[in-house]
């Protein structure tokens, strides 16, 4: 039996596609071509604000402070900032010292493009309401029945419109009442002119001056004094002139005229009585009295045996004095009125300051002043 013939299996070598590496390349080349398109057709848009801060009427603004969406982008006007996402809105704020930080602004960007924004600053209000200011002590603010206390007052948050202002708990004048319309944003500054209806002494012993009698004259109606516990504080009218007279046997008889105003509404006087021509043995002798001029040099004693009391020189030192309340000054038996004194010409050496308050009653401070130095002497009463 006859074999059937052997054939070799048949190969196939690999072959290459004449199109597979232009196809690699062809999608190298549409992927950028797509890319590119979607930069310039549907990537990002951006714009760019250019923004200007003024105050009112057009005026420069200093010290300006602007954000955008938050972020602080200058501190000068014009602002120019780029970059801005477009397409969409973006919130822009302005700002400077002295003056009202203004509403945020929503502005759009359009892309490419530059959008002005003016911004307008309107000055900072220091509130609504009234500024109550007077130089009379013991008075107290009242707006539409609502006491705000004792004078100075500042009130900024009152409503606009009209408003009842009362000044009143000084019982030598009387009550304030006025009508005040307050506008928005402003503040009314208010000096109520008070009328004085009475005025108060104050009566107190000095040198001599126990046992004496002191009368209180005028319009024909004396009043003993000397029968009442000194010291006394006594009421007088405004309308009254009235005469502070003392006598004692052995003594020269003290006299001074009362008179009494809205600015100086109480005086103290210390009564002191002299033997007769005790005032010509020392020209350093203080003369009684509400208040008593200043000494000089020219009368003050030139000879060797002149007392080491005699005032210097007026300027060469001075004595500022002051209290809270308030308060009536007695300095070196010396009336000088109520505080505060600044700048009273003293001899240098030690003095006496005696501070009289009506109701607080008196407290002394004793005082150093060196030759051509100013020296202070403050009392706080409770």
């Amino acid at each position: 039996m006859q074999s059937a013939p052997m054939y070799p299996a048949p190969s196939y070598a690999p072959q290459k596609s004449g199109m597979g590496k232009g196809a690699i390349v062809g999608g190298v080349l549409l992927t950028a071509i797509a890319a590119g398109a979607f930069y310039f057709l549907g990537g990002p848009k951006v714009g760019t604000l250019v923004v200007t801060v003024a105050g009112p009427a057009g005026k420069a603004v200093s010290g300006v402070s602007i954000k955008i969406d938050d972020e602080l982008k200058c501190s000068a006007s014009p602002c120019i900032v780029e970059g801005l996402a477009a397409g969409k809105s973006h919130i822009v704020v302005a700002g400077a010292p002295g003056y009202a930080e203004a509403a945020g602004k929503a502005i759009k960007v359009e892309s490419g493009e530059e959008t002005p924004v003016s911004i307008e600053l309107s000055a900072a209000s220091a509130g609504t309401g009234i500024k109550v200011v007077s130089k009379t002590p013991g008075l107290r603010l009242s707006v539409d029945g609502k006491d705000y206390g004792p004078l100075p007052q500042e009130l900024t948050d009152l409503k606009p419109g009209s408003h009842n202002v009362e000044v009143s708990g000084n019982p030598l004048f009387a009550p304030f009442s006025k009508r005040v319309e307050v506008p928005a944003d402003e503040m009314v500054t208010i000096e109520p002119t008070l009328q004085f209806l009475k005025g108060e002494i104050t009566i107190e012993l000095g040198d001599n001056a126990k046992g004496a009698k002191i009368w209180l004259k005028g319009d024909g109606e004396d009043k003993a004094l000397h029968r009442l516990k000194l010291p006394a504080t006594i009421t007088i009218p405004a309308d009254k002139q009235m005469t502070l007279v003392a006598e004692r046997q052995g003594f020269d008889n003290y006299e001074r005229n009362i008179t009494l105003s809205a600015d100086e509404p109480s005086k103290t006087f210390t009564v002191e009585l002299s033997k007769p021509g005790a005032a010509d043995k020392s020209s350093s002798t203080p003369t009684p009295g509400p208040r008593t001029p200043t000494p000089t040099a020219a009368t003050a004693p030139t000879t060797a045996t002149a007392p080491t009391t005699a005032p210097a020189a007026a300027g060469a030192s001075k004595l500022n004095i002051n209290s809270i309340p308030m308060s009536n000054i007695i300095l070196d038996g010396k009336p000088l009125g109520s505080t505060p004194k600044m700048g009273v010409a003293v001899s240098p050496g030690a003095h006496t300051v005696v501070f009289v308050h009506a109701t607080h009653g008196r407290k002394v401070q004793q005082v150093n002043v060196a030759p051509g130095q100013s020296a202070t002497a403050v009392m706080r009463f409770p």
